[in-house]
Parts: C-alpha cells; sequence; structure tokens
C-alpha cells in the first residue's frame, strides 16, 4: 500500500513539474539560469510533505490553495501574453472594464495557458480513486512537532523571500520571477504596502530604489523646466512654432491601435494608410519616433497621459485610482483661454469611468453613446465613419475656438470588420482570417474615415482654422504572439520587437503652416501636454508635468511602464529593457534604427532615470499634487532627498 501511494506522490509531483515548466517557457523566465523553477518546486514539494501528513480538513484547505495558485496561474498567462507582466492584485478591480472586450479577451488566451490549468482535474480525479489509500493513518505518520516545524519554515521562507526584509540583490531577483513569492509580494504591497508607500517621503522611496542623487537632481531639474530645456530655438530667440496655434482650434484624434509602421508603407501593391500618407506630405509635422507610455489601464492611460503630462501607473488605470485627483492638463488649459472642451467615444460613458474623470479633467461636454446616433455599430462600438460624420456636424455648430478629443474603436483588437462595413484592402489568401491581414483591413478603414472627417471640416469652413492631431493610442500587434511575431517579421524584414511594437505615430496638421517635416526626436504620449502648450501659449507654471516640448527639444527620453518593467526606456536612438528579475545587467538594448542588438554599457544612469520619472510621477498621483507650481515641486524633491540622505 505504501508503494501504491508513494508512487501516486510521484506522478503528483511530475505533473506539477511540468505544469511549472510549461508556466516558466509561458512567462520567458529562464528556467536553468535561475533559480526561480526549482525553488517553486522545493516549496511545493514541501507542501506535498504537509498533504499527505495533515488532517482531512486541512487537506480541503491545501487543496483549494493549490486550486487558486493554478487559477492565478492561468491569469499570469494569458495577461503576460497581452502586457509582458504577471497580473497584479489591483488588477481584480479592473475586471469591470472587461464588459465590451470578451471577444477581445477570448483571443488572447493562448493555449499554453489551458495546459496550466488541465492537471487540476487529474489530481481530482487521483485524488477521488486513491483517497482511502492516501488517507489511512496518515495523520499519524510524524509527530505534530515536525509538521509545524516544516510549516512554519515553509511560510517562512515564502515570507523572507517575497519581502526581502535585508535587500539582497540575489533575493531581489529571485522574488520578482518565482511563482509563489511573487505573487505573496505583489498582494503585501496593494495592501499594506500601499499604506507604507503613501507615508513615506519621496526621497525615501528613491533611496529604496537606489537611485543616485545626481540623478534625481537631474529629473528635477527637467521636470521643473516646465517644457523642457531646450536651444532649438529661431533667430529671434523665440522657441519654433511658439504660439503658432493660439486662437486656432484643436481636434486630437486618438487612434485606436495604430502603429507607426503602416505609414508611408503598402501592402500587396497597395497603401495601407493612402489618406494619411497624403497628410504627411503638406502642412504637417511628422513625429515618427513616438512611443506609447501607457500603464495597465490601455487605451485609458494613453489618454491620461496625453491630457496631463503624467505617467500612469502600472497598479491600475489611472481613470480609476485617482479618479478624486485634481489636474491642470490640456482641456482646463484651453478653457482658462476661452476653448469650449468636448470628448468623445461612441461607447458606454462609464467604460473607463470616463463620465467620472472627464469632468475633472476640465472637459464641457461628453458625447458617448447616449447622445450619439449609434446607427452603425462594428465591433466595440460605433464605427468610426459614423463617428467622424456625426461629429464633423457637431463641430459645425460650435462656437470658436474649441477643443476636441475623439477617440476611434474600429481598429479594435480583434480586428475584425462588421460584414456591412466594406473591406478595401485586398488580402493575400495566407494572411486571411489572422490577426495581421484583420488589423490591415481595419486600420486602412479608419484611414478612409479621418479622410472623410478632415474633408467633411473642409467642407463646412472649420478646417482653415483647426490644428489637427492624431497618434496611436497603443500597439495593435503583440510581439510576443508567436503567429503576429512570424509575419510581421516577415513583412518589416527584420526581427519584429518592442522597438517597432511600442513605435506610434504623432501626426501635428496645420493648414498655411507651409512645410512638411519629420522630427526623429524620440517622444510619448507623456510630451503632449507641454508640446501643446508651446503651439497656443499654455501657462505651466501650476501644471507637474514630465513631458517636454517636442518641438524644441533637443534630446528624446521616455519611460515605459507596461509591457517593459520600470527601469526601462526609450531615447534618441536606443531602447533599452530591464531584465524580467529586475536588474539592470540582465538587460538588453536595441539601436531603434537597424532593430539590432547593442550593448548596454552606459546606460545604466538612464534607467535610473526612468525609475526616478515613474516613482516622481505616481507620487504625485498618490498625493494629488499635481497641480505644483514648478518651485514647490523642486523643494519637495530637494527637501524631501536631504532628509532621506541623512536619515
Amino acid at each position: 500500500m505504501k508503494e501504491k501511494i508513494l508512487k501516486v506522490r510521484y506522478l503528483v509531483f511530475i505533473l506539477f513539474a511540468i505544469k511549472m515548466l510549461v508556466y516558466y517557457i509561458a512567462v520567458d523566465i529562464p528556467i536553468f539560469s535561475s533559480l526561480s523553477y526549482w525553488v517553486t518546486l522545493i516549496f511545493f514539494g514541501l507542501t506535498m510533505y504537509l498533504y499527505y501528513y495533515s488532517t482531512q480538513r486541512t487537506q480541503r484547505v491545501l487543496r483549494f490553495v493549490y486550486a487558486i495558485f493554478s487559477l492565478v496561474l492561468f491569469i499570469d498567462v494569458i495577461y503576460y501574453n497581452y502586457f509582458n507582466q504577471l497580473v497584479s492584485v489591483n488588477q481584480i478591480w479592473q475586471i469591470k472594464n472587461i464588459k465590451g472586450t470578451e471577444d477581445s479577451v477570448k483571443s488572447a488566451i493562448p493555449l499554453m495557458s489551458v495546459v496550466i490549468l488541465a492537471d487540476v482535474p487529474v489530481l481530482w480525479f487521483i485524488y477521488r480513486k486513491f483517497r482511502s489509500r492516501i488517507e489511512l493513518d496518515a495523520p499519524k505518520s510524524i509527530s505534530r512537532r515536525r509538521k509545524r516545524w516544516v510549516a512554519a519554515g515553509l511560510v517562512v521562507s515564502i515570507i523572507m523571500i517575497a519581502l526581502n526584509p535585508f535587500r539582497w540583490a540575489s533575493v531581489s531577483k529571485l522574488n520578482s520571477t518565482e511563482a509563489v513569492t511573487v505573487h505573496v509580494k505583489d498582494a503585501v504591497e496593494s495592501t499594506l504596502g500601499k499604506v507604507v508607500y503613501n507615508l513615506s517621503s519621496l526621497g525615501t522611496i528613491l533611496q529604496n530604489k537606489e537611485v543616485p542623487v545626481n540623478v534625481v537632481e537631474e529629473v528635477s531639474e527637467e521636470v521643473t523646466d516646465e517644457t523642457g530645456e531646450s536651444e532649438d530655438v529661431s533667430d529671434s530667440g523665440q522657441a519654433q512654432y511658439a504660439g503658432l496655434g493660439e486662437g486656432m482650434n484643436l481636434i486630437v484624434i486618438q487612434v485606436e491601435s495604430m502603429q507607426n509602421f503602416v505609414l508611408n508603407a503598402q501592402y500587396n501593391g497597395q497603401e495601407i494608410t493612402p489618406y494619411l500618407n497624403q497628410l504627411l506630405k503638406e502642412d504637417t509635422l511628422y513625429f515618427d519616433h513616438y512611443y506609447t507610455n501607457m500603464g495597465k489601464g490601455n487605451t485609458s492611460d494613453a489618454e491620461f497621459s496625453t491630457q496631463t503630462g503624467l505617467y500612469p501607473v502600472i497598479e491600475g488605470a489611472s481613470y480609476d485610482l485617482y479618479v478624486d485627483n485634481s489636474f491642470n492638463g490640456l482641456p482646463k488649459l484651453l478653457a482658462d483661454k476661452g476653448y469650449y472642451t468636448s470628448a468623445a467615444i461612441g461607447d458606454d460613458k462609464d467604460f473607463y469611468n470616463r463620465a467620472t474623470i472627464y469632468p475633472r479633467l476640465g472637459f464641457d461636454y461628453f458625447y458617448n453613446e447616449d447622445n450619439l446616433n449609434m446607427d452603425e455599430i462594428s465591433g466595440l462600438g460605433l464605427s468610426d465613419k459614423s463617428m467622424f460624420r456625426q461629429m464633423a456636424e457637431n463641430l459645425a455648430g460650435q462656437e470658436s475656438p474649441f477643443y476636441s478629443f475623439i477617440i476611434t474603436l474600429t481598429n479594435h483588437y480583434p480586428y475584425v470588420l462588421d460584414e456591412h462595413l466594406e473591406a478595401t484592402l485586398k488580402l493575400r489568401d495566407e494572411d486571411k482570417d489572422t490577426l495581421f491581414g484583420g488589423y490591415l483591413q481595419t486600420i486602412r478603414y479608419t484611414d478612409e474615415a479621418i479622410g472623410e472627417f478632415i474633408e467633411a471640416l473642409k467642407a463646412n469652413g472649420l478646417y482653415d482654422n483647426t490644428i489637427i492631431a492624431i497618434y496611436g493610442d497603443h500597439h495593435g500587434l503583440n510581439c510576443l504572439d508567436d503567429e503576429n511575431y512570424e509575419k510581421m517579421t516577415e513583412y518589416l524584414g527584420y526581427s519584429y520587437d518592442y522597438d517597432t511594437m511600442l513605435n506610434i505615430p504623432l501626426i501635428l496638421h496645420i493648414p498655411g503652416l507651409g512645410e512638411a517635416r519629420t522630427i526623429e526626436t524620440v517622444g510619448g504620449q507623456v510630451d503632449f501636454l507641454a508640446t501643446m502648450a508651446n503651439l497656443f501659449d499654455l501657462d505651466l507654471s501650476s501644471t507637474v508635468t514630465f513631458g517636454q516640448d517636442l518641438l524644441n527639444a533637443d534630446e528624446g527620453f521616455v519611460a515605459t511602464v507596461a509591457y517593459m518593467l520600470q527601469g526601462s526606456f526609450i531615447k534618441d536612438g536606443v531602447l533599452y529593457e530591464i531584465g524580467r528579475d529586475g536588474s539592470f545587467e540582465s538587460g538588453r538594448a536595441l539601436d531603434l534604427h537597424t532593430h539590432q542588438a547593442i550593448s548596454i554599457d552606459g546606460l545604466e544612469e538612464n534607467s535610473q532615470k526612468a525609475v526616478t520619472m515613474t516613482e516622481i510621477s505616481k507620487y504625485i498621483l498618490e498625493h494629488d499634487l499635481a497641480e505644483l507650481s514648478d518651485e514647490a515641486l523642486a523643494d519637495l524633491i530637494k527637501t524631501q532627498t536631504e532628509e532621506a540622505e541623512t536619515k
């Protein structure tokens, strides 16, 4: 009998080892070059030891814990497949944002994630079949004292690794990748850790992140310099394009999932975005090294960063986390200059908490499914062509000057045009019924919709006095998906990686500008506010912004929040991704022009700068300080940094 029980134990352990092998492969954590996988197996082995010599009540608890653990791993793999990060406790509160995107979520589930749950029914069957043999006299097999020592050792080991109280570098790497402790650490930081964070000074937080004082001082100078230091000025000593948009209307179009590679590109002998390509040739400033810096809030974080000049956070959607904060962003600043402000999306007004946050951002009116004619539905909501037709009519009756922020929807994952909408881009047979093919067709549809909208503005007399800004909210094709990677690598002619995936376009079309210019300075959505401030002569002295005026910047830099972990960044010519274990040394760098791997030497201070920027921005949000003056912010950073040094 004991031999049969022993064989069952071996089978259970082997199934778990296979499960974790699949998990670590799925989330790109090396198995043989790190301790993570082996530590997880040790934890499970100790748990099995306790299970087989515990009471039935304890066994039921352990079975329940295992089922929950398996479910978390399953969600991890799905989440990693979309965000390149493991799920956090904070994402539980974002489940309400799944409404309307169920098809997208289903499409994002990789086959590998199913394997993670496959052992649960098998183990249940084993338990039912061998239950009498396993449970027979098991509680009497070892002493209670020994069980307590094993249980205490297991719990203490997990807690010590997760919290790393002595801040050992090796343990820090482990608790960032080991499947059990990474979630224990997250749970602590998401509950007790949030309280500690809010009670800690900014200087202490940055010190704990091991950021040198000189880096903090450098970032402090940049953040409090309003639009960013620059020597790129005209002969008169004035910043280029300064005040060019004063008195003009502003229309900002946030295009769902638009990546930069589609512009000026052809597919199967056809232009992918013929109208936008034509727009780039006249009266347009085009930023071809512009990047998304959104957090876990996806589209809403792209909006948030664009409107406020702040970095979002990795803990959740900023629209949910900071809904009660005060902001002095683009809508309010333009309203102060007499602009009427509105936002529009053909979707549920409460999706991503927009109905609540928009008034706080300074929007006077919100067009949504309650007041738009939902006459043509595709995917998540109103089709882009119907949306733009209606908005052209609405804006024609609007007093100038106005600021209109419009969000498109049709080019949303999984990129399927409803049958009543014509797909004008003809696909090769091998690209039909693929995300790649569907993406190209829906982005062509959106391009046509934007073209019709601009032509309508010309017809109703608004065009000549309106600046039109167009940018993508985030990527459309995830490079971590095998099919996407293969299709895009073949199409591009080079390896499809984050340098292309996170690259979105920014187009500033200014009627009467008299030039068409491509600006290669690296920037992100966090830079949009400062750039608009220059064009419209907005006063940023009482607005905390982490961006710079890209029209006059000497050099570009943007930190990333999602997909690449904190400490990753993009600057002119270089993308750096910090290691999965959180260490600089295990990171990698890509040349933005050749798309080839390059040395990371000399990039560590930039990585520390990225950490500093995102942490200061988070501190500003957590303490509702977005309306601090430049001087007050500089004093705060300096004082708290000095106090932390003294301690």
